[in-house]
């Protein structure tokens, strides 16, 4: 994949999905992926979706019963693994999510909300489901959803082709979007560096707090987090301003997409 995608923790959420075999997607936006990632950004969760929690247990029945609502559903466009890189997705403008490991970051209520009501206020792709899955089936999709992030589940071998989800995605991705602001002198080594660092011990603190519960926006989220892990002496605030700096520089020069 030639774009420079940042899929980090909290950051950009683009569950651009799109339906199954012969329904066209929703109509695209004007503007550009910047613009798109940017209001995905800063969206908010709006009601009945704020603060709501899955009543549905990750076990291996909602798993199995995920896959196959995964597969009908989600995998043209995603890919079997979720690294969007499904038969139809090839095709979208912007390109698919690689939800296997978007999902492991984002909130339960923020999933739900835009499974359930599609991408086309933001100009993706993402068709609507809640008129087509109950509300258990969305719960189940996601839960296998983060299962193929987590190594868990493994893709459908009867399912519409792609890779399985590869830890190392993110981080190579991460590496070429600094390298490119590098390139043209948007940015050095070292606040390339501390970019990577904030980011990944932001990512780990998210996982080992289970904060996807319950979570609000990315804009609630991110503050909060920053200020646990400068109590807690992990970061210090000027490498929490560092990273502040860098992230709105890569989202005003287009290559956060």
């Amino acid at each position: 994949m030639k774009r420079y995608l940042i899929l980090s923790t909290v950051l950009i959420l683009t569950l651009s999905a799109c339906s199954p075999a012969g329904e066209a997607a929703g109509p695209m936006m004007m503007g550009g992926e910047n613009n798109i990632t940017m209001r995905l950004h800063h969206a908010e969760i709006p009601e009945p979706y704020t603060g709501l929690v899955s009543p549905v247990t990750a076990d291996a029945e909602s798993i199995a019963r995920g896959q196959e609502v995964f597969r009908i559903y989600c995998a043209e466009c995603h890919g079997d693994g979720g690294m969007g890189d499904g038969q139809t997705g090839e095709l979208l403008n912007p390109s698919p999510a690689v939800l296997s490991h978007t999902a492991q970051m984002t909130s339960d209520a923020y999933l739900f909300w835009r499974i359930s009501e599609g991408g086309a206020e933001f100009g993706t792709g993402m068709l609507s489901f809640k008129e087509k899955l109950e509300e258990k089936e969305i719960w189940d999709a996601i839960n296998y959803i983060r299962a193929l992030g987590s190594g868990d589940a493994m893709p459908a071998e009867n399912g519409m082709g792609g890779a399985a989800y590869d830890p190392e995605y993110e981080r190579i991705h991460h590496e070429e979007m600094l390298a490119a602001a590098m390139d043209e002198d948007l940015i050095d080594q070292a606040q390339a560096d501390n970019f990577m660092l904030v980011h990944e011990t932001m990512g780990d603190y998210i996982v080992e707090n289970d904060l996807r519960a319950g979570a609000q926006s990315v804009d609630e989220m991110q503050p909060e987090i920053f200020a646990a892990l400068v109590e807690a002496g992990t970061l210090t605030q000027d490498q929490v301003d560092g990273f502040n700096t860098v992230h709105q520089l890569l989202l005003d020069e287009g290559l956060m997409q």
